[in-house]
């Protein structure tokens, strides 16, 4: 197995397991084009089309395309040269009303964060998605060229913009490249129903994977790690929420996994005002519980939450909410579960990334120190909180909805089993977590942490230094995390 292309040990990865935070995937989406599903029509280029400067690798045809790949480009080049009033005039309404001119320039300073400093455009290819006329254009970065996906309205305007991994917005399709299912997954014992999670203004589609058998079988829901990820928390080649549905199911067990709203939803998610941590993942997974309890294959007195990465840090406060309405889970697994606060886990995983390769530039070091200071303005909260510029461009609300909340405190007022799985090779949740994790419930035995050997952030074996270039090779969540927690559920008759 190989990198991708271009792909540096210091390289961030945007999308759901961004190098940099957990929470990064919100400033991922900067606009949408709708909350429709993705379909790519894109065409063989004809090279006597395409402007002499932008050689495309694919082309869809439809009208002005020759414009709009020049106009893709001016964007991505007055952004990189500062230039955000410019850049701010050719979105639409709705995206001046969603991403305000100031933000632009924080925005664009998160990714080279992340990335190191822009350097050139290395190609552009177009698309029809969905009726819209989409232009990638491939950007690169100091360390990892990445996709800059603008979308443009009907009257030419720009009316969405994102940030991907080169060739990674797939995550729809069932057959990805480099992705097959595990050794342990046995097809035949499972089958799977399109279902529709969250509230009626907030339909996510969803996969609910039931084992062969009359029931009733033990339930899962998977949340989410950090971004807008789709069902299967597909990064790179990877599908590490499928690798663990298809898994548990092949031992008896149901899961149901979904469209995070981020992600389904992207426009409206930079429409609202308000938007935190319950809109983005605690609501829609208590949508989820209550839907597998009126499943007649589920037995409701055996339905269990299990998050991975901030799926498991808000997992204790999904539970607590669950229960205010009714369907309060059986039981936890928590799957790298954060005990420190996210904006600490950002400056260290920031940290981490600029050391990788032995020493810390000095265009490194200047990218620390303006991440420490919008840091504390989170940590001071307040009016610095509502002024300051803040991490990797995430807004006050987001951090608003984090304040004061402490996983490890309100597990200890639970009194369901938990089962905490970290890995040893992962630098995203790290020892630090697993140690505050066993110091709290050292006394407890509803309470089972164990670190598994080998292992990176995804669950996935590894050798030597972990860094974010592991993602782009396909690869399966390991045989033991499913032996684990389907023994782990099994138990808890």
């Amino acid at each position: 197995m190989t990198s991708a292309p271009g792909l540096s040990a210091k390289s961030a990865l945007i999308g759901l397991f961004v190098a940099l935070a957990l929470i990064t995937g919100l400033t991922g989406v900067v606009g949408c084009q709708g909350d429709t599903e993705t379909t790519d029509q894109s065409t063989p280029d004809t090279a006597e089309e395409a402007p002499a400067e932008a050689v495309s690798t694919t082309e869809a045809d439809f009208e002005d395309r020759a414009a709009l790949v020049e106009q893709a480009r001016d964007l991505v080049e007055q952004l990189a040269q500062g230039e955000y009033a410019r850049a701010y005039a050719s979105f639409d309404q709705q995206m001046q009303t969603a991403i305000p001119e100031e933000q632009l320039g924080g925005l664009w300073k998160s990714l080279e964060q992340q990335l190191g400093d822009y350097q050139e455009i290395l190609d552009t290819r177009t698309s029809v998605e969905q009726g819209f006329r989409v232009v990638y254009v491939v950007s690169q970065f100091r360390d990892s060229p990445i996709d800059v996906k603008v979308v443009f309205g009907p009257e030419g305007r720009v009316s969405g913009l994102f940030f991907l991994p080169v060739g990674g917005d797939v995550s729809r399709s069932q057959e990805g490249p480099g992705y097959y299912p595990a050794d342990y997954v046995r097809e035949s014992s499972f089958s799977e129903e399109e279902v529709t999670v969250g509230a009626p203004d907030w339909p996510l589609p969803g996969t609910l994977t039931l084992p062969e058998g009359e029931g009733p079988f033990p339930g899962v829901v998977l949340v989410h790690g950090s971004g807008p990820s789709d069902r299967n928390e597909t990064v790179g080649p990877n599908r590490p929420f499928q690798d663990l549905a298809w898994g548990l199911a092949s031992h008896g067990i149901a899961v149901l996994r979904y469209e995070k709203r981020t992600k389904e939803h992207a426009q409206r998610v930079t429409e609202e005002e308000d938007f935190g941590v319950d809109e983005e993942t605690v609501d829609d997974a208590v949508s989820a519980l209550e839907l597998l309890e009126t499943r007649e294959q589920i037995d409701g007195d055996r339905v269990y939450v299990l998050g991975h990465s901030l799926g498991a840090f808000l997992a204790p406060r999904i539970a607590v909410q669950a229960a205010e309405v009714g369907v309060e889970p059986d039981g936890l697994i928590l799957l790298a579960p954060p005990a420190r606060p996210l904006e600490d886990l950002i400056y260290d995983q920031s940290l981490y990334l600029a050391e990788l390769d032995g020493e810390v530039s000095a265009a490194e070091q200047a990218q620390l120190d303006e991440l420490e200071q919008q840091i504390e303005a989170v940590r001071e909260g307040g009016e610095a909180l509502e002024a300051g510029e803040l991490p990797l461009g995430v807004p006050a609300s987001y951090w608003r909805s984090l304040e004061g909340y402490d996983p490890i405190a309100v597990a200890e007022e639970l009194e369901q089993p938990i089962l905490a799985l970290f890995g040893e090779r992962d630098y995203q949740v790290t020892e630090q977590d697993e140690s505050a994790w066993r110091e709290a419930f050292a006394d407890e035995d509803r309470v089972y942490i164990e670190q598994l050997a080998n292992l990176n952030h995804l669950f996935m074996a590894g050798s030597g230094p972990p860094s974010p270039a592991e993602y782009e090779e396909a690869d399966n969540v390991d045989l033991l995390v499913i032996q684990r927690v389907s023994a782990w559920v099994q138990a808890l008759r």
